[in-house]
């Protein structure tokens, strides 16, 4: 299209057909990059108004801005087409690109989960074309929104600790990071690998492999260990397939509990007491004590009675879920 509205057509030799959209919006549009078409300004500027930062001012926040517009409008059309987060293939691809996107959030004093509220944005420009976007945007919205919900639990303690450790390695005069603590950040905070070496990137960082390699090779052999350890348990034991009260995990937010003891078993059979100096499983009524699952170990802790106390030594999953105390009485 010419300027003054009129249409040119282009010959046919010597075409270009890969440029993609944005670029020739670019060159139609006389804008320095494909950021400041009218299919990602737009955006940029909505983003604007969650910080003080402004767009244009500084080479690095604008990176920023770029990321989560660009992000955000991949992520819209790829749930609008039916794609979901997951730790798997597409799915994984997504929860990278909107954890990704959060971080980048971050780098420009946005704390909070924000992403959700550019959908919008993104589908008023583009609805016209793909009207499924449209039609899908509260689903879309919903599951932007809980996404980053999830990530910033877990995000800001995380990152507490990675740039603690930055810092000790830094006043060592050290550029490695420790794999073991790389490890933890994946198995306690959730942050995959991938993203700690973005992290770690950003502030010139290596970390050590071989190291991180060792403690993920521990935590399948537990998670191996844990699916054979059934003669403890007596998991196909009649009795404990045949247990169907409840008891309820409160262990995500709290660490003590009032519990009501449901069931004792001692050598496969049903029990009324336990005595002194002996070895039992209990079921609460509820509980704070996680239960050995994937390769994470089990909490460990005390029961306080009104006659004495009990050592938890392990806490498994019986056949219909509960939580399975294995617990020895305090002698004396």
């Amino acid at each position: 299209h010419n300027p003054d509205g009129s249409y040119t057509p282009l010959p046919n030799k010597n075409i270009d057909t890969g440029m993609g959209l944005e670029r020739v919006l670019s060159i139609l549009q006389n804008t320095k990059t494909n950021f400041e078409t009218d299919v990602f300004l737009p955006i940029i500027q909505k983003i604007e108004g969650y910080t003080e930062k402004e767009y244009g001012e500084n080479e690095s926040d604008d990176v920023a801005f770029k990321v989560i517009a660009d992000h955000i409008r991949t992520v819209v059309f790829a749930i609008g087409d039916h794609a979901l987060p997951s730790n798997e293939g597409r799915g994984y691809v997504l929860r990278r690109l909107i954890r990704r996107a959060v971080r980048y959030a971050m780098k420009i004093k946005i704390n909070d989960p924000f992403m959700h509220e550019l959908g919008p944005t993104v589908v008023e420009m583009m609805k016209t074309d793909y009207p499924e976007i449209e039609d899908r945007q509260q689903i879309i919205m919903n599951m932007i929104k809980n996404e980053e919900e999830r990530f910033h639990e877990t995000l800001h303690d995380g990152l507490d600790m990675l740039n603690q450790i930055i810092d000790e390695e830094k006043q060592k005069k050290n550029k490695t990071f420790p794999g073991e603590a790389v490890f933890k950040l994946y198995d306690t905070y959730g942050f995959p690998k991938a993203l700690t070496e973005e992290y770690l990137q950003d502030y010139g960082f290596t970390y050590d492999e071989k190291a991180f390699e060792i403690e993920m090779e521990k935590q399948r052999q537990r998670a191996r260990s844990a699916r054979k350890q059934v003669d403890s348990m007596n998991v196909q034991d009649d009795l404990l397939r045949n247990i169907t009260m409840d008891s309820q995990f409160v262990g995500y937010d709290q660490t003590v509990s009032t519990s009501e003891i449901k069931l004792i078993i001692q050598d496969g059979e049903q029990q009324d007491v336990a005595q002194s100096g002996e070895e039992v499983y209990v079921l609460l009524d509820k509980t704070p004590f996680y239960a050995e699952s994937g390769g994470q170990i089990a909490d460990i802790g005390l029961l306080q009675g009104k006659d004495g106390l009990a050592n938890v030594l392990d806490v498994n999953k019986a056949p219909n879920g509960q939580h399975l105390h294995k617990i020895q009485i305090q002698s004396g």
